[in-house]
């Protein structure tokens, strides 16, 4: 059914709603996926009908562009005399496109309502109608929806009011410039909507609203209020200056660092064109691309950025780059023919808004603007709000918990001391200010630096592996991530094209690495068999791609691999293959090309005619040992030694084929190799990665240039001449190549040992058996045929129409198969993720076949899937039980269908692979393995991947082939698109929650050693045991450094071999750690505290009763008498004194004991190792400030300190030790318990070995 119409319920074609004042509509119903008008009488009055639609739309806030899937679409409405076009679509956020998160003026039932009132409408509520069908509202598809590749001139000149000649497109007058002004009017700029910005003052303030932020400032009020109500307590006002300055310095570096991760927008601004071409008036003319409108013929040329979504209506050999979004690597041949394709981005007579013309030219018709192109739908999901990392969402957590305890500790040491020690407002006054020191001294005021030194530390480690951290915060969620879900070209493969198998004489042979690395191979290309010989001829001859020239003077000497090629990448992998077995420019001279006709999409093959120079010439290989200078021509290095190839009947290429690491050479295509300077400075890194990036886009522009007329001239100027030189040469050469059952139609006869015998039904055979061979291993395979022929005609005579050459009757030579190999260190990367208990899915847009080759070849698969199931045991695919298969390779096609059971029924499986997939489903994808619990990865590379980046718990981006777009939708970005380099990003991020967990529970355990002398004080009448002074000092001083030192702390040797963690159960801060931190270690160096302090009295013969008496130790304490001496109230100070500094250095010893203990969480401190030197240093810094704080004569005035009986700082030493001894009896525990869970995951499958 034509769009725009209305289908009765007889379902016949009735009426339309264009120019709806004159049209009837009659009983019936109007469908739409989410808008449903069913049983409502005929309607005269249909301006009332358009109006009250149009009304009814506009107040659910539509925008009505961004889908095309209608069967119903109103379009040219005639309201107050104006024409209204394009209002054909639901309410956005009814349909689940909505981004600008704003509730509709009226509800769905109140429009509903005024609708069948009038007209006796029936309206669907879109929501339950896609709930009724199994479907979630939050994963509806959100597919670029149209129709008009579908469309004829006539309908799209119809449905979008363009002014088409339908007999001479050119001749088209297009629209008119008043009818352009009001659609512009109407429709708005074509331009993406910028988001809405946040002013940087309020960005800055933002920062003094986190919530740990709050606590901070909070505590330094609260100091300010006790300094207040006691002017003697300066160190009152000292924390409160100190809180201040954390808090604004933590501020101003959240702030920079926020300030330094914005653009995205900016980033798709630069993909749009700022003029184009129109035809308005009936005349050519240039006018802004962000006033283009839908309905205008645009004129695309080469080299033109297409600015609109257009629907071609002309087309001229017009070339389309698409890469950057839609990941289409090629180029893609475009046209004006009716599209049978149901996908719209898979139509040829679509080019799209933001893409490149790389050669051509059409005239097409504008049918989707601004916001609600294919790109401004990417952009709108990628334009989301950012998203809360995990690390964030822990601090909050502990911020809330501390502030939680900090408040019910302080309420319920007031109100006990309310009745213990007296309600006078003297008493009340220093029972607030003890009870201000009780909320304070639970602030852990040292942590937001930590936090910052951590991450910014592990940033550090990732920019010397190759990982460049966007947001400090993403490094933690890289560590939790229990799903990655992998793009496959350039990121588990090297995206790079390579020969690996030749077919000839019936035997598979593997094809020699093209830099000559292979040492001995098993069933080698043997370039003396004659039919070995033949193969490689016709694959050298029938190849566009060349090597560029080197010009002279030219110090440099590069590789094969380094030598930039023009050509495509199938036609690249050729020419290096033949280039590693002899000198393919020189061997090309002796078959000057006469005539050619070059590969196509519909055609699906290349022929080229040569004349033959020199019958009998031999290939020159290279010599072996001799390096040639490559500036006079293209030649390489000969063989070298290294690895060895696998046998050919395993059909997987080694790593020697295409393994640069080991190929020793310098060339910057080492995409693998390392690009870290010695000095580790992330800026030379960047700056790398951005040459690299450069180079890769330089590479792209020489795969382009083939499609240019220039070059194409060119290669037709060189034909002339060759016709020309060897007219007299009467032996020619048919050079035939192309896919492999295009190839074999036009053969009669196969080469076999260099004979040519016919090409029978078992020769038929053997070629199908093979192809199916080398189509399972996930490669590309090319036919070659060849035709030796005597002609004595002009070779300039040669005519691709007259077809006057001979086409059939080939002999048939060989195949050749091409593929993207895996990178070297993928399936050691893969590995080390199942390990680690993470999964990896590949979601690619490759061919189900390649993707899940590839992917057993990584790995990536190790369990048979319901296909490979079902043949090994001989039943139909039906009848394999769904809970047996572990494993899903499922295609795009298929998931446009599935429902929420499918997803249910599927989402737990040990393997995915997704093929051909769309940027939407992509999404799709990943929000569901998101709402499975899953911590979610996800690598990408193009504008269309940015959705899923953005949507990810973590984005990572390639950037060397990475889109700026990409790049800045992504978290986290691989400066060598390497894929192991995310196993290193994920060990640095679990190392992060690891050492920061271990610096919280190192903080968290001094605080009830600290919080309990104030307790006992209140409650028992017992002398305060630390000072206010002297609990600043650890806060600040001693604790600070060894906190911030375990963030240097190296991961253990078993971090990638435990699981995930759990991030709903597996808490920063968890009850387990609470109670190791508060009730173990806080109880024990309480204990060792206070053994100090009482050891100290005991020395001056006070007991603990003494202690308890509350008539000593104060400003008119009792004399006490011990041994004949007495001691006066000021000796008691004294004395006092001397106890609180020796349980500040019991309490302090103590913590370096502990912190000893938490150097790991599972391993032995033994095996682990003491080589963190920052610790090593931190244990000085503390050492030295507790010698500053016990012996310098200054820290007695301003601390109150006093140097304790040299026998006291013997007590701690066996508290140490037991708390040394008793965590390493706790970890061994962890690590039996730890490795019976490990084996029974492994013995339930849930995990590898």
């Amino acid at each position: 059914m034509r769009p725009g119409s209305i289908r009765s319920t007889e379902g016949n074609v009735v009426g339309c709603l264009f120019k709806a004042e004159t049209q009837n509509i009659t009983s019936g119903v109007i469908h739409h996926p989410a808008f449903h008008i069913k049983s409502y009488p005929a309607v005269k009055d249909n301006r009332r009908v358009a109006e009250t639609i149009h009304l009814f739309l506009f107040s659910q806030r539509v925008s009505l562009l961004s889908c095309g899937h209608l069967q119903m679409e109103l379009r040219t409405f005639w309201l107050s005399g104006r024409s209204v076009s394009n209002y054909y679509e639901l309410a956005q956020e009814y349909s689940l496109c909505s981004r600008s998160g704003e509730k509709p003026t009226r509800s769905w039932q109140e429009n509903s309502a005024e609708i069948e009132l009038l007209f006796g409408f029936s309206v669907v509520d879109p929501v339950e109608r896609i709930i009724s069908e199994g479907r979630s509202p939050e994963m509806a598809p959100k597919e670029y929806q149209a129709e008009e590749h579908q469309w004829t001139l006539e309908q799209l000149a119809e449905h979008h009011g363009a002014k088409l000649d339908y007999e001479t497109v050119k001749k088209s007058a297009g629209l008119n410039t008043s009818e352009a002004e009001k659609r512009l009017a109407i429709d708005g700029k074509n331009r993406l909507t910028p988001p809405k910005r946040t002013p940087e003052w309020i960005k800055f303030l933002r920062e003094f609203i986190n919530p740990f932020m709050i606590l901070l400032q909070v505590a330094a009020l609260l100091c300010i209020v006790a300094y207040a109500l006691e002017t003697s307590i300066k160190v009152n006002l000292y924390l409160a200056i100190i809180l201040f300055v954390i808090v604004i310095g933590t501020c101003v570096m959240g702030y920079w660092q926020e300030r330094k991760s914005g653009g995205l927008m900016d980033s798709f601004k630069n993909m749009l064109p700022p003029k184009c071409m129109v035809v308005r008036d009936g005349q050519e003319q240039k006018v802004l691309s962000e006033d283009l409108v839908i309905g205008d013929i645009v004129i695309i040329t080469s080299g033109d950025k297409i600015p609109a979504d257009v629907r071609l209506i002309a087309c001229q050999d017009l070339k389309v780059d698409n890469s950057s979004l839609t990941g289409e690597s090629e180029p893609q041949s475009r046209n004006a023919e009716v599209s049978k394709e149901e996908n719209p981005l898979e139509s040829a007579n679509f080019a799209f808004y933001g893409t490149l013309a790389v050669d051509g030219s059409a005239w097409g018709v504008v049918i989707r603007t601004g916001d609600n192109t294919l790109l401004g739908q990417i952009a709108g999901l990628a334009g989301a709000e950012a998203k809360e990392t995990t690390l964030e969402k822990e601090v909050k957590r502990f911020v809330y918990f501390i502030a939680a305890l900090a408040i019910i500790s302080g309420i319920i040491f007031f109100v006990v001391g309310l009745f213990v020690i007296g309600r006078e407002q003297r008493m009340i006054i220093n029972n607030l200010i003890n009870t201000i020191g009780i909320i304070v001294a639970n602030v852990p005021e040292g942590l937001p630096a930590t936090v910052t030194i951590c991450l910014t530390i592990a940033a550090r480690r990732l920019a010397q592996r190759q990982v460049w951290v966007k947001e400090l915060e993403s490094v933690e969620t890289l560590g939790s991530t229990s799903m990655i879900c992998s793009d496959k070209t350039g990121t588990l493969t090297q995206n790079r094209m390579t020969a690996v198998h030749a077919w000839y004489d019936d035997v598979i042979h593997n094809v020699k690495s093209p830099l000559g690395t292979d040492k001995q191979l098993d069933s080698p290309l043997n370039i003396q068999d004659p039919s070995a010989s033949r193969l490689l001829r016709i694959a050298s001859v029938c190849c566009r791609a060349q090597f560029e020239a080197i010009p002279m003077g030219t110090t440099e000497n590069p590789s094969l691999m380094e030598r930039a090629i023009i050509g495509d990448a199938s036609e690249t992998a050729l020419l290096r293959m033949c280039e590693s077995y002899f000198d393919s420019a020189e061997f090309r001279g002796r078959f000057p090309k006469l005539f050619e006709i070059p590969f196509n999409s519909s055609n699906k093959y290349q022929l080229s005619i040569h004349s033959v120079t020199n019958e009998t010439a031999e290939f020159k290989a290279k010599n072996q040992d001799t390096v040639v200078d490559r500036r006079m021509r293209p030649t390489v290095y000969g063989l070298g030694n290294a690895n060895t190839r696998p046998a050919a009947n395993t059909l997987r290429p080694s790593a020697s084929a295409y393994d640069l690491e080991a190929m020793g050479t310098t060339s910057m295509l080492q995409r693998d190799a390392p690009m870290v300077t010695e000095d580790g400075d992330a800026a030379a890194n960047f700056a790398l990665m951005q040459r690299e990036a450069a180079r890769k886009q330089s590479v792209t522009a020489n795969r382009l240039r083939q499609h240019t007329k220039a070059f194409q001239n060119n290669e037709q100027n060189a034909m002339q001449k060759n016709a020309q030189k060897t007219k007299n040469i009467t032996t020619r050469l048919l050079a035939f190549k192309g896919a492999p059952e295009v190839v074999l139609k036009r053969c009669s006869f196969i080469l076999i040992n260099g004979s040519r015998v016919p090409l029978d039904d078992g020769w038929k055979k053997k070629f199908a058996n093979t192809i199916e061979t080398l189509a399972r291993g996930g490669e590309r395979i090319l036919g070659f045929a060849q035709l030796e022929f005597e002609d004595d005609k002009d070779p300039s005579s040669y005519n691709v129409d007259l077809r006057n050459f001979p086409e059939n009757d080939l002999c048939f030579v060989g195949l050749i198969s091409l593929m993207d190999p895996p990178r070297p260190s993928v399936p050691r990367s893969v590995a080390s993720c199942h390990s680690a208990g993470i999964k990896v899915a590949m979601v690619t847009g490759d061919h189900p076949l390649t993707a899940q080759a590839i992917a057993k070849q990584i790995g990536l698969l190790t369990l048979p899937t319901r296909e490979e199931m079902a043949e090994e045991r001989g039943v139909d695919v039906d009848q394999i039980p769904e809970e047996e298969v572990k494993t899903l390779v499922v295609s795009g096609m298929e998931l446009r269908d599935w429902t929420d059971e499918d997803w249910a029924k599927h989402i737990n499986k040990k393997q995915f692979v997704f093929a051909r997939t769309s940027p939407q489903q992509k999404l799709i994808i990943v929000s569901h393995f998101q709402g499975n619990g899953e911590v979610v990865g996800v690598t990408g590379d193009g504008v269309n991947d940015s959705p899923a980046l953005k949507q990810a718990n973590i984005g990572i981006a390639m950037g060397i082939a990475g889109s700026e777009v990409a790049k800045e939708a992504a978290d986290v970005i691989l400066m060598d698109d390497n894929f192991t380099s995310i196993i290193s990003g994920v060990e640095e991020g679990r190392v992060i929650f690891e050492n920061l967990s271990k610096s919280i529970m190192y903080t968290l355990s001094h605080l009830l050693p600290e919080v309990l002398p104030f307790i006992l004080n209140m409650a028992f009448g017992l002398p305060a045991a630390l000072s206010a002074q002297l609990i600043l000092i650890i806060d600040l001083g001693t604790e600070l450094a060894p906190a911030i030192s375990l963030a240097y702390e190296g991961p253990e040797s078993n971090i990638m071999n435990s699981q995930p963690r759990n991030i709903h159960t597996d808490k920063l801060v968890s009850i387990k750690n609470l109670l190791y931190a508060y009730v173990q270690l806080g109880i024990i160096e309480s204990a060792c505290g206070f053994a100090s302090f009482f050891y100290v009295f005991s020395c001056y013969g006070f007991g603990i009763k003494d202690m308890f008496s509350r008539v000593h130790f104060g400003d008119n304490a009792e004399p006490f008498a011990f041994q004949g001496k007495v001691y006066t109230a000021d000796d008691q100070l004294e004395i006092l004194k001397m106890a609180q500094t020796a349980y500040f250095v019991g309490l302090v010893f103590s913590q370096l004991a502990n912190l000893v203990a938490c150097k790991t969480r599972y391993l032995s401190v033994f095996q682990h190792g003491f080589r963190n030197r920052t610790m090593n240093f931190a244990f000085g810094i503390v050492l030295a400030i507790v010698a500053i704080v016990v012996f310098a004569p200054f820290a007695h005035v301003a601390l109150e300190t006093r140097i304790p009986p040299l026998t006291s700082f013997l007590i701690p030493l066996p508290f140490m030790f037991f708390i040394v001894a008793h965590t390493e009896v706790l970890k061994l525990l962890k690590r039996r318990q730890m490795a019976k869970e490990r084996q029974d995951k492994i013995a339930r499958g849930e995990i590898f070995a």
